[in-house]
């Protein structure tokens, strides 16, 4: 929306020549003219590319005048877009014709606003008089009756006065930017539309006019404005505000200029410490139980909350975080002292220029090297909004990234360019103060530490930032810019920017040190609240030079006048507000609380009409002209004062590139630790600085870090410095910190003798029990989170640890996790009905990953070695460059003879040169996986270090303990001799049947008929990637660390994983073989994955449809009681429930249902798909002697072909496939044969020619796996990674489809058996098909 100067005058924006450039000035050919714009054009400025730059980059007042007056170059009135105003041969403008067509055209924005209001109106309750009064003003809007559709030069002039009045001064913004009012997670239906147009409005004013401090201010008031969430005030509250106003009147009163009125709505609903939530007694019906259940924690709401956003770590930690600490003045008291003012600190920009300089000019040759990027580019700022975390806390301002993934074309591109401006110089130059001040704000929550309260009566704090959404997503655009560079410039001292593996890493490389020099002992440097307090200046000395792209963000967030201002809660008197207070009821309200009050929703949109002039504004009649003019409405009381302080020093919390500016300072003081003690290790992870050496170098090192760590802000403390000697070596004289006898915790891994190692794995079991009993705690009905977080959280949680701790310390720590997560699943999937070889088997085949037909759950034992093992390759890979003891461990690993081509031993000089041909090679250094190379590109050479003694015992254990890992990985591997049907066939990707292999198999189909798809296209490589036509033969080190084997843990897993299921397999009968089988690989197992979205496209798996659905995958009965024997179609009914899937007539109507949902599911995606037009269901084929209705019809864009397809589903355990699907089970088997019957059926009644009209079939089995036609064309039709969103959702959907479909096939099916003999028992497996009676109907015999 254009602003009230653009409105009456930017038409003449030409004159309004950038500053700093000379009238008449020129600038080099094939540049941008536009003053900071550094675009290097492929042609002259007067090329069509240039003039479409600067329409698209630029506004006309920031052309030069002498430019746009050679070109002839006008501002559009609506934009100021410049565009040529000289007419062409037709007698029309570039600038007439962009005009007419402008975004920002009054009549184009009254057509948007018609579109946007449209499901608003739709959505309008007629059964309530404040929804249909809403609905009535929706319409009303949609007729172009809201004044920002009819009048957008009065809505403008209404926004400017009212922001003016609201905000006379800088300082009257903290009310308006950081009110602490609660927003939507989702921009609600009711608001969608009119959130879309004011937002991209808001955007590209900012874009426009960065130097409007108001554009600023519109920017950040709007998402509290329109999308804020009314807090529940308790009924006798004293101040308890009047009903808010729906969304369908807050939204038109936004658009109607009545600022006020929604100003004051968002103002009452702001939270209050005097309304405590009264929890107790709140109860809520947890749906699927026969009781009413106690209301949620808030730990555990937030947790689930994030599971359906898809954050499953953050989950996993909410179920486990420490509580909030008390809202009081005291805690806020405490909380100041995390945070002194910058008068604390003694340093300077010039003292560290004088401290420092050599390191700083280090620095500064390393900026000037070409591989240091000169600026962010667009994909990298795209990519940073597309790759931001869901359900992520918002700033003070409440905007969110949810907010900003809902708008549309206009507004993305408007987003893009704000954040291209917040990351370059223009941030500084033109960004005012005031904008800049509010956007380096944060919110700031405060945990308690756990154990208990101190001497002062409260909780230890651990301060968390929430700073505001856009100056994130600028911050992760640039941190992923620089990440690369910076771990080139800062590795190997400091590891903890842009490392992979970091922690594992160092842990490996001490451990290897250690071994090599017995006589050395370790010294762990604490520095005091060093995030908080690190310099600033020393900060951004370094980066300025190293990394010139963060200076303008630097400058901007850091360098202003004031700091940035970081908001706790309301202020309130002492003790007033519960920890908790603001945090519930938010939750369960959701962003419909708004909608949900009745009351006065259409008095206060009549009253603000009343004040204005014309309280109907129906008619869109004008006021009367004669009389004094309308008073403007009364600004509303403000929201509650918070408690706010200014973050003075170090780095901010929740910054993104807080870690970056921590570690540059840091940098400093490990360089000069390194320089000045050449024979002692130095490294770093951010703050966690350990050093190795002589006992009394350490005394030397620890001193030397005291004043080293002064001299930029960091404050050792002496006290919490722990030093410990393998050799048990005394502490150095004048030793001032700890002195461990025993051992040392690295980065949570237990370092030191046996009993030591013990103890701390005492430790991280009990850590690990907390979380899975937390997972196991939450409802019944919340199945399907319980089994995500139990499978990719508490799982992969100690997977760190494996990966650290020695060979017997991490079986004890899995064989514990496993038991636990066993015990949580058992009690989650069975029950007392439950025999103990049923709940053995589910337990076992729960093991196994989902793409090997099991959950995932279980299977830390098995992956031990293979964990190790990866974890030491990569960092012996990696540290050949620059740890000689790693180099020396790698050295004595490569020295082990193996066998050359010839068959011969091949000489330890050639193994070592052949195998460290590939890692020393070159490769990517620091963030790619190689890592670090060297100290600094500036030819700084790390000091050396003393050479290692490979000698020494200690040595000689470490190379037998990695020797020994080889072994432990092999028997790990070990398959029995079954797992040949697992094999691969050569030549393909799946294997071919083995007759010979099952005396029972019957002879499969014919061969697939039609030519263009493969029998062998089903995507099982998930399932069966490692393994070849013999059995699996291990690694050695050799092949290891020379690149020849894979080396990443998941490649070498899952042998084990598949040895396992060979195991599994080998006992089975054939029947249950086949559902084995139809498992593995083909996307089965994708519903596994799927979240717990809500809504009618959403993914909900509800408590006992999930359950029955998890023991069906499992192989167990769906149900721990067996069903009556006989169903009412006639036929036994088996224990494990397949016959209500796929033989029983009375679920017919079940079946047809899933499949007219599939094909709408199919539908539904290829008119999301752009090449894709005119999709129609079920189009008749006239094929002469009888119609054919297929399921499908679409036409590709491009080429005009028309393609026919027809679904079904169809059941890899019937009599006809089960055995061909045990004998060969990564193939889909049933999906093949039913394909071909497809084609057979319609391929040859199309109705012209067959370059014209084509047939694909769309197959899934049962159990999930996808046709390999199928996949084929999914693929094909939905090709390239814009549509893999699509392709993805769609088999997801599918799944998830299937086995919702199971789940009330088993609960209806259960219901309609009937008997009480002759039922057969769940072990009876009924002869070596297993029970065959189910596929019979009564009275009939086998074989008939």
């Amino acid at each position: 929306m254009a602003t009230a100067e653009e409105a009456t005058g930017a038409a003449a924006g030409a004159p309004m020549a950038a500053a700093g450039v000379a009238a008449g000035g020129t600038v080099p050919p094939g540049v941008c003219p536009v003053v900071g714009c550094r675009v290097v054009l492929r042609g002259a400025v007067a090329d069509r590319a240039g003039l479409a730059h600067l329409s698209q980059a630029h506004v006309i007042g920031e052309v030069p005048a002498a430019t746009a007056t050679e070109l002839g170059l006008g501002g559009c009135r609506w934009c100021g877009r410049p565009y040529r105003a000289q007419r062409g041969p037709r007698g029309r403008s570039s600038l007439s014709a962009h005009e007419a067509l402008c975004r920002l055209n009054p009549r184009r924005q009254r057509a948007r606003v018609v579109a946007a209001a449209a499901p608003a109106a739709a959505a309008g309750d007629g059964g309530d008089a404040r929804g249909a009064g809403a609905a009535q003003g929706a319409a009303a809007a949609g007729e172009g009756h809201t004044l920002f559709a009819a009048d957008p030069p009065a809505w403008v002039a209404a926004r400017a006065d009212f922001l003016r009045r609201a905000a006379p001064t800088a300082a009257d913004w903290s009310p308006l930017v950081a009110s602490g009012a609660r927003t939507v997670a989702h921009v609600p239906a009711a608001l969608l539309g009119a959130w879309r147009v004011l937002a991209a409005d808001a955007l590209d004013w900012v874009r426009r006019e960065p130097e409007q401090q108001h554009a600023w201010l519109w920017l950040l008031l709007l998402p509290s404005l329109l999308l804020h969430v009314p807090a529940v005030a308790p009924a006798t509250a004293p101040d308890a505000p009047l009903p808010p106003l729906t969304h369908h009147v807050r939204a038109e009163a936004v658009l109607n200029g009545e600022f006020s009125t929604a100003l004051a709505d968002r103002n009452a609903g702001v939270w209050r410490p005097s309304w405590r939530r009264r929890l107790d007694g709140r109860r809520r019906v947890v749906r699927g139980g026969d009781q009413a259940a106690t209301g949620l924690a808030p730990s555990q709401r937030r947790a689930l909350r994030l599971v359906r956003a898809g954050r499953l770590s953050a989950a996993a930690r909410a179920l486990v975080a420490d509580e909030p600490a008390p809202h009081s003045a005291a805690v806020w008291r405490k909380a100041l002292l995390l945070f002194p003012p910058a008068a604390s600190a003694p340093t300077s920009a010039a003292s560290v220029e004088a401290e420092f300089g050599d390191l700083l000019a280090d620095a500064a040759d390393f900026g000037d090297a070409a591989t240091v990027p000169r600026g962010v580019t667009r994909e990298a700022v795209t990519d940073a909004i597309r790759r931001a975390p869901r359900g992520a806390a918002p700033g003070p301002s409440g905007l969110r990234v949810e907010h900003l993934w809902a708008l549309e074309g206009g507004g993305q591109d408007a987003l893009v360019g704000v954040l291209e401006l917040l990351v370059s110089e223009a941030a500084v130059t033109r960004v005012p103060a005031a904008a800049a001040h509010a956007l380096a704000g944060a919110d700031l929550l405060l945990l308690a530490k756990p154990g208990g309260v101190g001497p002062d009566g409260l909780p230890g704090l651990r301060p968390i930032g929430m700073p505001e959404t856009l100056r994130k997503l600028a911050a992760s655009a640039l941190a992923a810019t620089v990440r690369g560079a910076a771990a080139e410039l800062m590795a190997p001292a400091q590891l903890g920017v842009g490392v992979p593996s970091a922690c594992e890493r160092l842990v490996h490389e001490l451990e290897a040190h250690l071994a090599h020099h017995p006589q050395h002992a370790v010294v762990q440097l604490d520095y005091r609240n060093a995030f908080n307090l690190v310099s600033r200046a020393a900060a951004a000395a370094v980066l300025r030079r190293a990394l010139p792209p963060l200076a303008p963000y630097l400058e901007w967030v850091y360098g202003g006048e004031e700091a940035p201002t970081v908001y706790g809660w309301a202020a309130a008197a002492e003790g007033a507000g519960e920890s908790g207070g603001a945090d519930d009821g938010g939750d369960d309200g959701g962003g419909d609380g708004g909608d949900d009050g009745g009351g006065n929703g259409g008095d206060a949109g009549g009253g603000d009409g009343g004040d204005n002039g014309d309280g109907d504004g129906g008619d869109g009649a004008a006021p009367v002209a004669d009389g004094p003019p309308p008073l403007p409405v009364p600004l509303p009381p403000p929201p509650p004062t918070r408690f706010a302080l200014r973050a003075e020093r170090g780095a901010q919390q929740g910054d993104p590139l807080g870690p970056l500016l921590h570690a540059a300072a840091l940098w400093l003081v490990l360089r000069r630790l390194r320089d000045g003690h050449p024979g002692v290790l130095v490294r770093a992870f951010h703050d966690d600085v350990v050093a190795a050496g002589t006992p009394e170098d350490l005394a030397a090192v620890m001193a030397d870090a005291a004043t080293v760590g002064a001299s930029v802000d960091a404050e050792l403390a002496p006290a919490k410095c722990t030093g410990w000697s393998p050799a048990g070596a005394a502490a150095p004289p004048g030793w001032g910190g700890k002195w461990a006898a025993e051992g040392v915790v690295q980065f949570s891994v237990p370092l030191g003798g046996a009993a030591f190692v013990s103890a701390g794995v005492d430790g991280l079991v009990a850590d690990q029990r907390r979380l899975v009993a937390a997972i196991a705690a939450l409802p019944a009905e919340e199945l399907q989170s319980q089994l995500l977080l139990l499978r990719l959280c508490a799982g992969p949680r100690a997977n760190y640890w494996l990966r650290c701790l020695p060979l017997e310390a991490g079986a004890r720590l899995a064989a514990a996790v496993d038991a636990d997560a066993k015990a949580a699943l058992g009690g989650m999937l069975c029950d007392a009905r439950d025999s103990t070889a049923t709940r053995e088997a589910v337990l076992e085949r729960a093991a196994l990953p989902p793409a090997m037909g099991g959950l995932g759950v279980g299977s830390r034992t098995r992956v031990v070695p293979a964990a190790l093992l990866a974890s030491w390759v990569d960092a012996l890979r990696a540290g050949a460059a620059y740890s000689p003891t790693l180099r020396a461990t790698a050295d004595g690993l490569l020295a082990v003879p193996r066998v050359a081509a010839d068959g011969g031993p091949l000489p330890p000089a050639a193994a070592a040169a052949t195998a460290r041909s590939g890692p020393a090679a070159g490769g990517p250094t620091g963030a790619g996986g190689g890592g670090p190379a060297g100290d600094s590109p500036a030819g700084a050479r790390p000091p050396p270090l003393p050479d290692p003694d490979p000698s020494a015992p200690a040595a000689g254990a470490l190379r037998q303990a990695l020797l020994g890992l080889l072994a432990a990985h092999e028997a790990h591997c070990a398959a029995p001799a079954s797992g040949l049907l697992w094999s691969l066939a050569r030549g393909g990707p799946n294997a071919a049947v083995d007759e010979a292999a099952d005396p029972l198999a019957p002879p499969l189909p014919p061969p697939p008929h039609y030519p263009e798809y493969s029998a062998g296209a089903t995507d099982s490589t998930s399932a069966d990637r490692p393994h070849s036509p013999a059995l699996y033969s291990p690694p050695t080190w050799q092949s290891l660390l020379g690149g020849e084997a894979p080396a990443a843990q998941r490649d070498l897993s899952r042998p084990a994983h598949a040895a396992a299921r060979a195991r599994i397999y080998a006992e089975l009968s054939l029947w249950r073989r086949a559902g084995m089988a139809a498992c593995q690989g083909g996307g089965a197992a994708r519903w596994l994955s799927a979240l717990p979205t809500l809504g009618t496209t959403g993914t909900t798996m509800h408590g006992a449809g999930m359950r029955a659905a998890a023991r069906l995958w499992l192989g167990a009965p769906p149900r721990s009681v067996p069903p009556a024997p006989r169903c009412r179609c006639g036929r036994d009914a088996d224990a494990d429930g397949r016959h209500f899937l796929s033989a029983c007539p009375e679920q017919s109507s079940g079946h047809a249902r899933l499949h007219h949902h599939l094909v709408h599911l199919v539908a539904e995606a290829l008119r999301r798909t752009p090449s894709w037009g005119g999709v129609e269901v079920e189009a008749v084929v006239d094929r002469g002697r009888g119609a054919l209705r297929p399921d499908l019809r679409a036409t590709h864009a491009s080429s005009g072909a028309v393609v026919w397809a027809d679904a079904s589903v169809t059941a890899p355990f019937g009599p006809r496939t089960t055995a061909p699907t045990a004998a060969s089970p990564l193939r889909a088997v049933a999906a093949e044969t039913r394909e071909r019957d497809k084609v057979a059926k319609y391929a040859t009644s199309l109705p012209g020619p067959a370059a014209s009209h084509t047939f694909t079939p769309l197959v899934w089995e049962a159990f999930g796996r996808i046709g390999p036609a199928t996949a084929k064309w999914l693929g094909g039709a939905m090709r390239g990674p814009a549509l893999a969103g699509v392709r993805s959702t769609l088999l997801t959907r599918v799944s998830v489809a299937l086995w919702r479909s199971h789940s009330r096939a088993v609960s209806l099916g259960y219901s309609r058996c009937f008997g009480t003999g002759g039922e057969v028992p769940a072990g009876d497996v009924g002869g070596p098909l297993g029970p065959r009676d189910h596929f019979v109907r009564v009275g009939e015999r086998i074989g008939e």
